[in-house]
Order: structure tokens, then sequence, then C-alpha cells
């Protein structure tokens, strides 16, 4: 079982992944912040889409 600590490791660890993983499209941050918001939340839910925690709305 993995501790607090881990997890919250493990959790801070796939956003910095995800967040690399869309840099390609950090353009969107200043056309549509959502749009950039929509990709990063896509790419985090479908990471670890079994045991994952989903990342929630913007709004």
């Amino acid at each position: 079982m993995a501790t607090p600590v881990a997890h919250a490791q493990e959790l801070v660890a796939g956003i910095a992944h995800a967040a690399l993983e869309v840099l390609d499209t950090a353009h969107l941050a200043a056309e549509d912040p959502r749009a950039l918001w929509t990709v990063l939340q896509a790419r985090l839910n479908g990471a670890h889409a079994e045991d994952a925690q989903r990342v929630p709305p913007l709004d």
C-alpha cells in the first residue's frame, strides 16, 4: 500500500509528465487558455485511466 507521500509524488510526477507532453501546444495558452487546459486534462485522464484520479473540470 502506498503512503500518502508516495501517492503525492506519483501524482506530481504524472502532472509534470503530462505538462511536458503538451509543451508543443503551449501556444494554445495565448490563443485560448481553456484549450490548453482541455489538452492537459485529456492527457492526465488518459495516462492512467484505470488507477489515476480524474482531473476536475476548470469551471
